[in-house]
Protein backbone atom coordinates (compact mmCIF):
# COMPACT_ATOMS: atom_id res chain seq x y z
CA UNK A 1 0.00 0.00 0.00
CA UNK A 2 1.11 3.33 -0.80
CA UNK A 3 0.62 6.67 0.23
CA UNK A 4 2.54 10.36 -0.47
CA UNK A 5 1.40 14.15 0.08
CA UNK A 6 3.44 16.86 0.70
CA UNK A 7 3.87 19.73 3.38
CA UNK A 8 5.94 23.31 3.78
CA UNK A 9 8.14 24.40 6.40
CA UNK A 10 9.66 27.27 7.11
CA UNK A 11 13.37 25.73 7.57
CA UNK A 12 15.72 26.05 5.33
CA UNK A 13 16.45 22.91 2.79
CA UNK A 14 19.63 21.92 4.19
CA UNK A 15 18.13 21.88 7.23
CA UNK A 16 15.22 19.36 7.02
CA UNK A 17 17.97 17.50 5.31
CA UNK A 18 20.20 17.18 8.18
CA UNK A 19 16.82 16.56 10.07
CA UNK A 20 16.06 13.78 8.00
CA UNK A 21 18.99 11.87 7.80
CA UNK A 22 20.16 11.75 11.16
CA UNK A 23 18.45 8.59 12.56
CA UNK A 24 18.66 9.97 16.54
CA UNK A 25 16.08 12.82 15.44
CA UNK A 26 14.00 10.91 13.47
CA UNK A 27 13.41 7.83 16.03
CA UNK A 28 12.44 10.63 18.53
CA UNK A 29 9.17 11.35 16.23
CA UNK A 30 8.27 8.08 15.50
CA UNK A 31 4.77 6.94 16.54
CA UNK A 32 4.18 4.09 19.42
CA UNK A 33 7.79 3.15 19.96
CA UNK A 34 8.57 1.39 23.01
CA UNK A 35 12.38 1.30 22.15
CA UNK A 36 15.02 2.19 19.85
CA UNK A 37 18.94 1.56 19.43
CA UNK A 38 20.91 3.75 16.74
CA UNK A 39 23.05 1.00 15.12
CA UNK A 40 25.01 3.81 13.04
CA UNK A 41 24.91 7.32 11.19
CA UNK A 42 22.17 5.97 8.69
CA UNK A 43 21.04 2.45 10.69
CA UNK A 44 18.45 2.71 13.34
CA UNK A 45 16.18 -0.17 15.16
CA UNK A 46 12.73 0.62 16.68
CA UNK A 47 10.12 -1.60 18.33
CA UNK A 48 7.10 -0.35 18.00
CA UNK A 49 3.65 -1.09 19.72
CA UNK A 50 1.08 -2.36 16.93
CA UNK A 51 -3.10 -3.06 17.60
CA UNK A 52 -5.35 -4.16 14.71
CA UNK A 53 -8.75 -4.94 15.49
CA UNK A 54 -7.83 -7.51 18.70
CA UNK A 55 -4.71 -8.23 18.32
CA UNK A 56 -2.23 -6.25 20.10
CA UNK A 57 1.94 -6.46 19.97
CA UNK A 58 5.55 -5.48 19.21
CA UNK A 59 6.71 -5.14 15.64
CA UNK A 60 10.65 -5.01 15.41
CA UNK A 61 11.68 -2.59 12.95
CA UNK A 62 15.33 -2.22 11.71
CA UNK A 63 16.03 0.60 9.39
CA UNK A 64 18.25 2.11 7.04
CA UNK A 65 18.84 5.03 4.82
CA UNK A 66 19.09 3.50 1.38
CA UNK A 67 19.76 6.69 -0.50
CA UNK A 68 20.81 10.61 -0.05
CA UNK A 69 21.13 13.11 -2.41
CA UNK A 70 22.30 16.18 -0.13
CA UNK A 71 20.06 18.86 0.80
CA UNK A 72 17.71 16.91 -2.07
CA UNK A 73 16.53 13.42 -1.33
CA UNK A 74 16.50 10.83 1.13
CA UNK A 75 14.95 7.53 1.60
CA UNK A 76 14.71 5.14 4.03
CA UNK A 77 14.76 1.28 3.86
CA UNK A 78 12.77 -0.75 6.75
CA UNK A 79 11.79 -4.30 8.12
CA UNK A 80 10.79 -6.26 10.60
CA UNK A 81 8.84 -8.71 12.50
CA UNK A 82 6.26 -9.79 14.73
CA UNK A 83 3.22 -10.84 15.53
CA UNK A 84 3.35 -13.63 13.56
CA UNK A 85 3.77 -11.50 10.77
CA UNK A 86 7.07 -9.42 8.49
CA UNK A 87 6.80 -6.09 7.28
CA UNK A 88 9.06 -4.57 4.51
CA UNK A 89 8.56 -0.40 3.89
CA UNK A 90 9.98 2.40 1.70
CA UNK A 91 9.87 5.91 3.12
CA UNK A 92 11.07 8.85 0.27
CA UNK A 93 11.32 13.14 0.61
CA UNK A 94 12.46 14.70 -1.69
CA UNK A 95 13.11 18.47 -1.01
CA UNK A 96 12.48 21.86 -2.72
CA UNK A 97 13.02 25.94 -2.21
CA UNK A 98 9.52 27.55 -1.13
CA UNK A 99 9.32 30.59 -0.81
CA UNK A 100 11.85 30.82 2.28
CA UNK A 101 11.02 28.02 3.51
CA UNK A 102 11.32 23.90 2.08
CA UNK A 103 8.36 21.99 0.35
CA UNK A 104 8.78 18.53 1.77
CA UNK A 105 7.15 15.78 -0.85
CA UNK A 106 7.47 12.70 0.63
CA UNK A 107 6.10 9.13 -0.10
CA UNK A 108 5.39 5.59 2.23
CA UNK A 109 5.32 2.10 0.73
CA UNK A 110 4.73 -0.98 3.27
CA UNK A 111 3.97 -4.43 2.62
CA UNK A 112 2.43 -6.47 5.31
CA UNK A 113 2.30 -10.01 5.34
CA UNK A 114 1.68 -13.02 7.54
CA UNK A 115 -0.77 -13.05 10.23
CA UNK A 116 -1.38 -9.22 10.83
CA UNK A 117 -2.52 -9.11 6.87
CA UNK A 118 -4.95 -12.21 7.23
CA UNK A 119 -6.12 -11.93 10.82
CA UNK A 120 -6.66 -7.90 10.27
CA UNK A 121 -7.88 -7.74 6.79
CA UNK A 122 -9.56 -4.39 5.82
CA UNK A 123 -8.47 -2.78 8.98
CA UNK A 124 -4.43 -2.92 8.00
CA UNK A 125 -4.86 -0.18 5.30
CA UNK A 126 -6.70 2.32 7.30
CA UNK A 127 -3.95 1.32 10.29
CA UNK A 128 -1.46 2.38 7.33
CA UNK A 129 -2.60 5.34 6.62
CA UNK A 130 -2.58 6.72 10.18
CA UNK A 131 0.54 5.85 11.00
CA UNK A 132 2.08 7.21 8.04
CA UNK A 133 0.08 10.37 8.73
CA UNK A 134 1.38 10.07 12.11
CA UNK A 135 4.81 9.74 11.26
CA UNK A 136 4.59 12.68 8.66
CA UNK A 137 3.03 14.96 10.89
CA UNK A 138 5.59 14.21 13.47
CA UNK A 139 8.18 14.46 10.92
CA UNK A 140 6.94 18.17 10.32
CA UNK A 141 6.31 19.21 13.72
CA UNK A 142 9.69 18.60 14.58
CA UNK A 143 11.18 20.31 11.86
CA UNK A 144 8.76 23.32 12.35
CA UNK A 145 10.28 23.51 16.26
CA UNK A 146 14.01 22.71 15.45
CA UNK A 147 14.19 19.13 17.21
Amino acid sequence: MRMDGSFTVTAARQQVYAFLIDPERVVKVLPDVQSSRIESPEVFSVATRVGVGPMRGTVDMRFQIAQKEPNQRAVYKGQGSGMGSNVDMETGFTLQDAGGGTEVQWYGDAKIGGRLASVAGGLLEPLAKKNISTFVAAVQRGLEEGR
